[in-house]
């Protein structure tokens, strides 16, 4: 079971405390995992002991992070969070794991060890965090966040052809019909 090996893996991180939200049960424990069927989250990432957010790249999750100014250790390999994901990891305020079978419980005790080893996460997620609560509200998250990508600051913004293939980025399918014609 997934869940167990994860929680396996984080209690070999002793001086580091886990809640894990999961509707999933088990009856795997360990001191420093705390296993929940709902945990709430806004409360959790305000409280200034929380220094990672691990999270599966929801816009919300990765909105009340930023607001936070929680690194994050993005799991999206869904819909919009493979976008999410890579932004966060683009932007050096997490890392992304965006392949499912990537994912692994070691692979997930490492990413952790990465970014709370590497104070530049905190730094950047507390730069944008102060972005985010220039109004003054969680509310405006999104406003400021389009704001901060908007203001002359090219390398935010991850373009589509990053994620495009080979034929596609030359336009080579457009390109053989041309020639098939």
């Amino acid at each position: 079971d997934k869940l167990e090996r994860i929680i396996e893996e984080f209690s070999k991180l002793e001086n580091i405390g886990f809640i894990i939200s999961s509707k999933q049960e088990t009856k795997l424990r360990a001191y420093n995992v705390l296993t929940l069927a709902w945990a709430p989250q806004n409360d959790i990432l305000g409280h200034p002991s929380t220094k990672l957010f691990i999270n599966h790249g929801g816009w919300n999750s990765v909105l009340e992070g930023a607001y936070h100014g929680v690194p994050m250790l993005v799991c999206g390999w869904a819909w919009d969070r493979r976008l999410n994901a890579k932004l966060i990891e683009y932007r050096h305020i997490g890392l992304a794991l965006i392949d499912e079978e990537e994912a692994t419980p070691e692979k997930l005790k490492e990413s952790v060890m990465i970014i709370l080893n590497d104070p530049s996460y905190q730094e950047n997620v507390s730069k944008l965090s102060k972005v985010v609560k220039y109004r003054n509200g969680a509310d405006q998250s999104k406003y400021w966040i389009d704001y901060y990508f908007e203001q002359g600051v090219e390398n935010l913004i991850v373009k589509p052809f990053y994620t495009m293939e080979f034929i596609q980025f030359y336009n080579l399918d457009v390109y053989f019909v041309i020639i098939a014609i």
